[in-house]
């Protein structure tokens, strides 16, 4: 079966076949959707160009790509991309012009020689420990009708570290009460996994389930374990939102959202004496090279090396006078 796009295809109609293809080749719904965004971007900067179709992408047209997204100054605030958004976007476009040219679509594969910018290894600094998490989750409990979830909601982040988006599609059918297990199906990567849960988390869900969510449960609700006020699944911006409340409110730290949850449940587990295999099944990383980041910021081994052994570390504070 020939493909449905032509040489002559518009950018549309290609985008439109490349993101049908990823579906078909097992892509989730919302890597398809991150994909769309990005290339609706650079369809809008290609038909500026005068780009009537991919078929005329070339090295010259993919360098011009990076240096708009270089120097492009966001509306509200002037300021650039950061790196790694830039990345993101190109590897989009690289990913979409390298399926055109296995599709014939286009003749060339110069994209293959296309150097993305390098990213800095980035490590989470000031992760809180548990005394700190203690005091940002004490304050869901404020006020506020709906306190009682948002504990909860605080509780399942605190106790596995999963991802937003991951928080928000649970069900109720995914908390396995008797075996203290989440469930956790199509994270990143369509992947499912599951992994423990605390006690006590579960009992503040337990509590959310037979206090709350009934008064505010609808048709709409479905199955959905966190509902809003009116009983549609919590969104992953009023959950970012939030979180991110908690955190100011708390003191503990002066921003953060979500993935200060993700990195303290990394952090303290390494710290804990957590093997990196189980803290990698625990996060749903696919590559154990984005556990490893974790290990750098748990330096407690290195810290007692190094007093046992530099002789800086072993002269005494203050010299005689």
């Amino acid at each position: 079966m020939k493909p449905l796009i032509t040489k002559q295809s518009n950018f549309a109609d290609c985008i439109t076949f490349f993101l049908e293809d990823s579906l078909a080749r097992g892509q989730s719904d919302a890597t398809v959707n991150s994909k769309r965004l990005l290339l609706a971007q650079f369809e809008k900067w290609c038909i500026i160009e005068g780009l009537l179709n991919p078929a005329q992408i070339d090295t010259e047209y993919l360098e011009g790509y990076r240096r708009y997204l270089y120097h492009y100054r966001k509306v509200q605030g002037g300021v650039p991309l950061s790196l790694s958004t830039q990345v993101q976007r190109l590897i989009a476009v690289t990913t979409f012009l390298k399926r055109l040219y296995y599709f014939n679509i286009i003749q060339s594969n110069f994209f293959e020689y296309f150097k993305l910018p390098r990213l800095p290894r980035r490590l989470p600094m000031n992760v809180p420990d548990g005394d700190e998490l203690e005091i940002v989750m004490t304050q869901a409990l404020t006020g506020g009708q709906l306190m009682i979830r948002n504990r909860a909601l605080l509780e399942v982040y605190n106790a596995t570290g999963i991802r937003r988006c991951e928080l928000t599609d649970l069900d109720i059918g995914d908390i396995d009460f008797k075996y203290r297990l989440l469930n956790i199906r199509k994270g990143k990567g369509d992947h499912d996994r599951r992994v423990p849960i605390a006690p006590r988390a579960l009992d503040w869900i337990s509590r959310y389930l037979k206090e709350l969510r009934p008064k505010h449960s609808t048709f709409e609700s479905g199955h959905a374990l966190f509902i809003s006020r009116n009983g549609k699944r919590l969104n992953k911006n009023k959950v970012t939102e939030l979180v991110g409340k908690y955190i100011r409110r708390s003191g503990v730290r002066e921003k953060g959202s979500c993935h200060l949850f993700r990195h303290a449940t990394a952090t303290n587990m390494l710290r804990g004496g957590a093997n990196i295999r189980h803290v990698q099944e625990m996060l749903g990383h696919q590559h154990i090279t984005s556990t490893q980041i974790y290990t750098y910021v748990t330096v407690d081994e290195l810290s007692e090396t190094y007093m046992k052994t530099h002789p800086a570390a072993k002269q005494s504070d203050l010299l005689d006078t």
